[in-house]
């Protein structure tokens, strides 16, 4: 059986972890793994094994319905971030076409004790609520829409962000102005110590993070908060547009039935 993940998250890690293990149940059959990253950094997490091969790059969804096809994948597992909407979308648009089923892995919700928490739907909304906000902002949010920030009156000395420590990350935060130590270049997770510390180092009032769950270190980031007396600025998920989706247990359970079926039907003869 062949399967394809879309990872670059813990979810994704954990899956291919799964399945490495299934493989050595001397019970179960061969699973030829194979997980797609975006980034160095996201196929260096992972687990080397003899069953898994890791492929590194951005895929459009053509290149993604090549890929599916050319190893004539059986199932494809979307365990990509909760965030990553256009790819996710794209992913499912890709099974689609080459008929290859689909299940996406969503990360479990946490919300946060702290009552003066402020939720926004997007980016641009907690851009748009910290333009009429006063104080320093730590921004946890990623590289990826960090030029909205620059709308921020004197973003430059007021806000701090954390970012992969990657060079094109580096490079593309320096030319919108994050510099010095207005730019905090970190690989996580972060506990909760770390969050502390980082929050006094940048003297924040207001901590901007997106609802990540327990695995992207949402937890730590609110303890944190709430310690310091610091405003959270949390950016909700966007509505999955994409069915069916799991929980990684239950991702998981699927896995196990569809392969015992698979190895039944074989001892069948069917």
């Amino acid at each position: 059986m062949k399967v394809v993940i879309f990872g670059g998250t813990t979810e994704g890690r954990q899956l291919a972890e799964y399945l490495i293990q299934l493989n050595k149940k001397q019970k179960m059959q061969t699973i030829e793994v194979h997980v797609c990253v975006a980034s160095e950094y996201g196929a260096q997490v992972l687990p080397e094994d003899a069953a898994l091969k890791v492929h590194v790059g951005r895929l459009e969804q053509a290149d993604m319905q090549e890929f599916l096809q050319a190893v004539q994948a059986d199932l494809c597992v979307d365990a990509t971030h909760p965030y990553a909407v256009i790819v996710t979308q794209n992913i499912y648009q890709a099974c689609k076409a080459v008929e290859v089923p689909y299940i996406r892995v969503r990360r479990e919700m946490h919300t946060c004790e702290a009552s003066d928490s402020v939720y926004v739907e997007d980016t641009q909304a907690a851009v748009d609520y910290l333009k009429g906000a006063t104080g320093n902002i730590l921004i946890t949010t990623g590289s990826k829409e960090l030029h909205l920030y620059t709308q921020i009156p004197d973003y430059e000395s007021r806000c701090t962000a954390r970012v992969l420590p990657t060079q094109s990350v580096v490079e593309a935060c320096t030319e919108l102005g994050f510099t010095g130590k207005h730019l905090i270049c970190m690989q996580g997770p972060f506990d909760l110590e770390m969050n502390l510390a980082t929050l006094r180092y940048a003297n924040a009032d207001f901590l901007v993070t997106k609802a990540s769950g327990k695995n992207g270190g949402y937890d730590e980031k609110c303890e944190a908060a709430l310690a310091t007396g610091v405003h959270l600025v949390v950016i909700g998920r966007p509505k999955e547009q994409v069915e069916p989706v799991m929980s990684l247990a239950q991702a998981e359970k699927y896995l196990f039935d569809m392969i015992r079926g698979r190895k039944e039907n074989q001892k069948n003869g069917e």
